[in-house]
């Protein structure tokens, strides 16, 4: 049987006076949690060629967590340092927006 992981994608519509660094640096602590592989923090990047269309209805910035299996999602979410994530972002969050997936786990090289 494939070896599966989860991918948890948020999308984040943030004031302007969102603090990207501090937000980035509380992300990057995420990846403490038990059963957390990586995650990824950032901003909407609108401009990759000139006619490239905005699609992001207003979402300006996006964290995606991969971990090892929906038991570590369900361990994630009451996590502590979750929490603490949560409380650092809530003065700066307008909206959001959060899906999860299975995917194979990619092949070493």
């Amino acid at each position: 049987m494939e070896e599966m992981e989860l991918h948890h994608i948020v999308l984040f519509k943030f004031t302007n006076e969102a603090p990207t660094e501090t937000i980035r640096a509380g992300a990057k602590k995420l990846e403490s949690i038990p059963g957390v592989k990586r995650v990824e923090f950032g901003h909407n990047t609108k401009s990759f060629y000139d006619e490239y269309p905005d699609r992001s209805q207003g979402f300006t910035h996006m964290l995606v967590s991969v971990m090892e299996s929906t038991e570590a999602l369900r361990e994630y979410g009451p996590h502590p340092l979750h929490q603490e994530f949560k409380q650092l972002i809530l003065p700066y969050k307008k909206d959001i927006l959060a899906m999860d997936f299975t995917a194979p786990v990619p092949a070493s090289l």
